[in-house]
């Protein structure tokens, strides 16, 4: 032992009783640092969060206060925590007090996913974004909008589709033609907007898939072009393993006739969709 560690340990524990027992943490910590020297490494990370804390109450809370329908428990315990872990590395003079077009909805966003963590995670990210001057430009103030015209388990896909830069989709469909004429054809669709999926190695599909990418299409999320296709060597592969293609294989093909067949596309995220992508779901949720 060095003989230093007693000091250091009081030093910590007075750093941890002065911000718990007054709001005014950063005077105390300087204070602090005043009479036993510099403050170590745990302490002054501890004044750090304490700093940031006290930004979130002064720069959020109180300008937000007029919002209403807010859960009192989560905001008065969990909300200071998880956005000063957010905003932990943002120099004190980059903190700034978000502009109301992007704190209004995306707080009254949190109040409405307090019991769904991802949803919730999205808001927090956008509200940490607009709250350091160096990078608030980025939150958009339709970002808020779009979360909450997300479900948690569309959440969930829609990150692996905007952290990609193309991704194989496609259309299956059966092929139909007329006893009169059977050069002339058509097709009737059975599963539109189908992508790889899989759970552990199984593949999988669901019907819900298609209704999420309309949505995102809708929401100005990605693009989905079935003009085009990815040139890659197996690409489109994973389809032959696909259940919907399988049991759509099951139900229409004979050993005389296959008309089960699939149109290839790409899905892609736009300007938009990547920057939320970067801006809503690019910190992890602590």
């Amino acid at each position: 032992m060095s003989g230093l560690e007693p000091v250091a340990i009081a030093g910590a524990k007075a750093v941890a009783k002065a911000v718990e027992e007054d709001p005014t943490e950063k005077t105390l910590l300087a204070k602090i640092a005043a009479e036993s020297g510099e403050l170590d490494p745990a302490a002054r990370a501890l004044a750090k969060r304490s700093t940031v804390k006290q930004h979130v109450r002064l720069k959020l809370m109180q300008p937000l206060g007029m919002l209403f329908g807010v859960p009192r428990e989560y905001f008065a315990t969990n909300f200071e925590n998880e956005m000063a872990d957010r905003l932990a590395d943002v120099p004190d003079e980059d903190l700034i007090a978000p502009k109301l077009s992007v704190a209004g909805p995306t707080v009254q966003g949190i109040a409405f996913t307090v019991e769904e963590p991802d949803l919730k995670a999205m808001y927090l990210n956008l509200l940490a974004t607009a709250s350091d001057k160096r990078v608030e430009a980025s939150a958009h103030p339709a970002f808020a909008e779009v979360i909450r015209q997300l479900t948690s388990e569309e959440a969930r896909l829609l990150a692996g589709a905007l952290d990609a830069v193309h991704r194989a989709i496609v259309v299956i469909r059966r092929r139909i033609t007329t006893t009169e004429d059977p050069t002339a054809q058509g097709h009737i669709v059975i599963a539109n907007h189908v992508v790889n999926m899989t759970s552990g190695n199984t593949p999988t599909w669901s019907a819900e898939t298609a209704v999420y990418i309309d949505n995102w299409i809708r929401l100005g999320l990605v693009d989905v072009d079935y003009g085009s296709f990815l040139t890659a060597p197996g690409s489109y592969d994973w389809v032959s393993k696909n259940p919907r293609y399988l049991t759509a294989q099951a139900e229409f093909d004979t050993e005389e006739l296959q008309v089960v067949e699939f149109g290839q596309g790409i899905l892609s995220p736009t300007d938009f969709g990547r920057l939320f992508h970067r801006v809503v779901m690019g910190q992890s949720d602590a």
